[in-house]
């Protein structure tokens, strides 16, 4: 082998060792990157619950309490009626238990709840005030069938993304999450009582 016939050899092999380290780091890189989103994937998440294992959900809608109680099929024999489903049970208002609700329309609501995220955690946030976190717009409390309590307090919407400031449980951090759990939390008792309830 000549001398040109190394120097070519060898800079064959450089290069297949450069894109051999390159492709190392390709990969590196990207199983970094994966680890990340999904560790902020993760954080993002401020509760999960299932729609199931939820046993009461009250809220506050034009300064009136509203207490939505579920009562699952195995618990009542009424589960097969017209504001119920029948392997889900039915709702009823706690404040107003003579009322039938239309299940879908509390489910709707209530659904928002199986998983709440925040778009982004107020860094430095000195004054709840400035927030509108200071006298709430509404507080929503969800209670699970094993006594586990979440609540969430809603304060101003960013005027700008459209989000809302909430804090959550008993932290002091604001976080801002997405719109649908304040607006469906603005549904009016008379909005979920069923149609079949007549005039009562």
């Amino acid at each position: 082998m000549t001398n040109q016939q190394k120097k070519q050899l060898y800079i064959l092999l450089g290069v297949l060792v450069a894109a051999i380290v390159a492709l190392l780091g390709v990969v590196l890189y990207n199983h970094l990157q994966t680890q990340k989103e999904e560790a902020e994937t993760e954080a993002a998440i401020l509760f999960e619950v299932d729609y199931s294992d939820i046993a009461q959900v009250s809220y506050v809608v034009d300064d009136e309490t509203i207490t939505l109680v579920h009562v699952s099929a195995d618990d009542s024999e009424e589960s097969s009626d017209a504001s119920g489903d029948e392997d889900d049970g039915y709702w009823y208002c706690a404040e107003y238990p003579d009322y039938d609700l239309d299940y879908d329309s509390v489910y709707e609501i209530v659904s928002t709840l199986e998983s709440v995220s925040y778009s982004e955690i107020v860094e430095d946030a000195e004054d709840a005030s400035e927030y509108g976190l200071d006298s709430v717009s509404n507080t929503i409390t969800l209670t699970t069938t094993d006594g586990t309590t979440y609540t969430l307090y809603i304060g101003d919407e960013n005027a700008v993304s459209g989000n809302y400031y909430a804090m959550f449980n008993d932290d002091e951090t604001i976080y801002t999450i997405a719109s649908d759990v304040p607006e469906a939390f603005m549904t009016a008792l008379t909005d979920l009582i069923s149609d079949e309830s007549g005039d009562e």
